[in-house]
């Protein structure tokens, strides 16, 4: 997962050190939630945004090749190393965090 403010930060991080990034393709996430994980983030956030109901497992399955990919994404995911991320950009935002509304 990964804010948009954090895409922000590697897009100027790659027109500031062109050498460094062009033509490279690089992993970026600032949090990775198992899917109890989310839901439990999700359970923490009820009331403070509109959007905060947990999709239950069974839901997500109904959601065909959509569905395929958020089970995907809990099961196995991308493989983001999100340390060397934070060492590269500096502080990402957590998805909790993301998720509560609050700014930096």
């Amino acid at each position: 997962m990964v804010a948009v403010e954090d895409i922000g930060r590697w897009v100027a991080l790659a027109f500031s050190s062109p050498d460094k990034y062009l033509g490279k393709a690089v992993e970026i996430a600032g949090d990775e939630l198992t899917y109890d994980e989310l839901q439990a983030a999700w359970e923490k956030c009820k009331g403070k945004r509109q959007f905060c109901l947990p999709l239950p497992k069974f839901l997500i399955s109904m959601m065909g090749e959509a569905g395929t990919m958020f089970l995907w994404f809990g099961t196995h995911g991308y493989a983001a190393d999100i340390s060397a991320c934070k060492e590269q950009a500096g502080k990402m935002m957590a998805f909790e965090h993301w998720l509560s509304g609050s700014k930096r």
